[in-house]
């Protein structure tokens, strides 16, 4: 009997140490896998409509709320971040390390940075009540993780997505 009250503790802490893990895990970090195939369409989908995006901010009258994501590699580790006040030039991008890290120990908040573009993931802008672009939240918002209410909320705070040529 000691033996099975043993396994039920191991076991509720493991469930436990599991729940504490998701629950502080870095908004930089996510449960989805980045090769899924929702996650590689909708990275591509952003990539696609970069020039839109950047048309967009060019003519902005707040481009500061005007952000790209990038993947910032730290030997093995891949870490995607919000880059603030995003500038082409050339065929980089540079701007600031909007979040914090979760895995990645080469970059620090509010760190200037400078990557190539072709490490855009997404993008995103907000223009009055509406966010435009952040494919990848799309793709991360689902109603059996947040409840049906809250992801309704969240769907009716995205803007519909350019409908853009190749």
């Amino acid at each position: 009997m000691l033996a099975v009250w043993i396994a039920l503790g191991v076991v509720f802490f493991l469930v436990f140490m599991n729940f504490v893990r998701m629950r502080s895990m870095p908004e930089t970090l996510t449960r989805v896998d980045s090769n899924s195939p929702e996650m590689v369409e909708a990275v591509a989908s952003a990539r696609k409509t970069l020039p839109y995006f950047w048309d967009r901010r060019a003519s902005a009258l707040n481009p500061e709320d005007y952000m790209v994501k990038v993947a910032i590699e730290d030997g093995e580790m891949i870490e995607h971040f919000w880059l603030t006040h995003p500038v082409v030039e050339g065929d980089t991008v540079k701007g600031e390390i909007g979040n914090d890290p979760g895995i990645v120990k080469n970059v620090k908040f509010g760190e200037l940075v400078t990557v190539p573009e072709s490490k855009i993931s997404d993008w995103m802008y907000s223009e009055g009540d509406k966010m435009h672009g952040n494919y990848t939240a799309r793709v991360l918002a689902k109603p059996h993780t947040m409840g049906k209410a809250q992801y309704e909320q969240l769907m009716a705070m995205f803007a519909p997505l350019p409908d853009v040529e190749a």
